[in-house]
């Protein structure tokens, strides 16, 4: 483990990858995430922040093409974000997983969390799964929920929740606009 000390940057506009992380694994990171997708193909999940370390800043995701399975604005297994997470969607995003505007939240014991909000743009694409402000399953807290559905295609009954799935908490305000 070790600490990164600036922003970092993803662009992906091809090829196939298994997971995408905007910050490190166990390491923290001090500065703001950025995943920026034009194509290509993420086979799981697609994450702003890191499997377990803190992020000191705020996240952001932006798809406007190419395919990705699951999206989380925050974590995976644990640790804090500070600041604020930004997930942006564009007519040309296709996502076969569920969206989550906070982190997985895998257990109870290891909390994900966002301090900030957790804002969801939809401009576009398509959507196969549910969408969710907050977090996933038990471990996963938000401070506030923002979801601004403009436009896209949802698929086999998707649902839109401000909050989180499972036992995950917005602890703030929520907000959904379609």
């Amino acid at each position: 483990s070790g600490t990164l000390t600036g922003n970092t940057h993803i662009n992906i506009s091809g090829g196939n990858v298994r997971r995408v992380y905007g910050g490190g694994e166990d390491a923290a990171t001090n500065g703001d995430t950025a995943i920026y997708m034009t194509g290509g193909a993420v086979s799981e999940s697609t994450y702003g922040g890191s499997v377990s370390g803190q992020i000191t800043g705020n996240t952001s995701i932006t798809i406007e093409g190419g395919q990705t399975a699951s999206v989380y604005g925050g974590n995976e297994y644990s640790g804090l974000i500070t600041g604020d997470t930004g997930l942006t969607f564009a007519a040309g995003a296709s996502v076969n997983g569920w969206v989550y505007g906070g982190g997985a939240g895998r257990s109870a014991d290891s909390i994900t969390e966002v301090a900030g909000s957790t804002n969801i743009l939809v401009n576009g694409g398509t959507f196969i799964h549910n969408l969710y402000g907050g977090g996933g399953w038990n471990g996963a807290k938000a401070g506030n929920s923002n979801i601004i559905i403009n436009d896209g295609e949802f698929k086999n009954d998707s649902w839109i929740y401000g909050g989180g799935e499972e036992e995950s908490s917005v602890t703030g305000k929520v907000s959904v606009t379609v």
